[in-house]
């Protein structure tokens, strides 16, 4: 048997090390492709919100929600929805609701059963209505315009095509950052990208209410982002793994002595083997739940402005509130 030539096994490993580091990162390419599409597309979210004598809302949300993966987390049975805060009573639902997936809702979120399992392509059409408080915000600039600043429920992971938030109409009402007004009702209408989200702004004046609740600026806690279903550990163990593959498939088969026109080999350690799981956190949980998606990206939707000097023109891109409009229709 004849000498082996250094450089033309180096040559060779380093040919073995680089098809097993492609492989590697095409497997990892793929990983982190399947793990960031999207599951669901909401082709319509219309939300109403009725503001009542005492400061509280009565707001209805309408969802027309579109399944588009059903093997990463499988159909979608149930849904998780962003809500104002806890102090929240349900009034009503309807259309493919089958009911609470729990009976305590609090800290922003409520969850329902669907009444069925919606596969790939399908669409789930419902809504529901829930009665609101601790929503008016105490202007500590002018305590006689007390205002709303509400953030219906976004998410983190799902375009929104096409979004209607309408706030009931008042004469009280005296500044909006609404992009239009259509008989008596302010209307913001638009498309959200994964993790946008929209602030409906209102000043009223003080003689809209009866002894109101009012409620001070709280920082928006959280934030923004949603979560995803890329599990960061499974995706280090596999650029770990491949490097470590193609080590020992190349250099690391073992030591190669030379002498004597013959080569020697002798293994150079020992092997192993683990696990990782992939289903980790809450994407495991909602899975092994059957398919619910979290339909927001934090536990707190209410918002009030900071409590800070500012003028009655505050308002980016504000209108002025048309008083001469009739009170048809509005709670106030």
């Amino acid at each position: 048997m004849g000498i082996i030539d250094p450089k033309s096994e180096n040559r060779k490993n380093l040919l073995i090390f680089v098809i097993i580091m492609v492989i590697g990162i095409g497997i990892f390419t793929a990983y982190i492709i399947w793990g960031t599409l999207p599951l669901d597309k909401i082709q319509d979210y219309e939300v109403v919100v009725y503001p009542q004598e005492d400061g509280s809302l009565e707001i209805t949300y309408s969802y027309r929600w579109k399944v588009l993966n059903d093997s990463r987390e499988g159909p979608l049975t149930w849904v998780s929805l962003g809500i104002p805060n806890s102090a929240c009573r349900l009034m009503s639902y309807k259309g493919a609701i089958a009911g609470l997936h729990s009976g305590y809702y609090a800290d922003g979120l409520i969850d329902f059963d669907l009444d069925r399992a919606y596969q790939k392509g399908e669409i789930a059409e419902f809504s529901f209505k829930i009665h609101q408080g601790r929503m008016l915000c105490r202007n500590k600039a002018d305590a006689s315009l007390p205002y709303f600043d509400f953030a219906p429920g976004w998410f983190g992971q799902i375009d929104v095509e096409h979004y209607r938030f309408l706030w009931k109409g008042s004469p009280y009402i005296r500044e909006t950052n609404a992009d239009r007004k259509e008989g008596n009702d302010y209307i913001w209408e638009g498309s959200l990208k994964k993790g946008e989200r929209l602030w409906m702004k209102l000043y009223y004046e003080e003689a809209a209410f009866t002894d109101p609740e009012l409620v001070d600026w709280t920082p928006a806690p959280g934030n923004t982002g949603g979560e995803n279903s890329v599990d960061e550990a499974l995706a280090a163990v596999i650029l770990m793994l491949t490097g470590w593959i193609g080590y020992k498939a190349s250099w690391g088969r073992g030591k190669h002595l030379y002498g004597r026109g013959r080569g020697y080999y002798g293994h150079g350690g020992t092997g192993g083997h683990g696990c990782a799981c992939a289903c980790a956190g809450c994407a495991c949980a909602c899975a092994c739940a059957g398919g619910g998606r979290a339909g927001c990206s934090r536990k707190d939707f209410y918002h009030c402005e900071q409590q800070r000097e500012e003028k009655k023109d505050d308002i980016r891109g504000s209108m002025s509130a048309d008083k001469s409009g009739n009170e048809a229709g509005r709670v106030l």
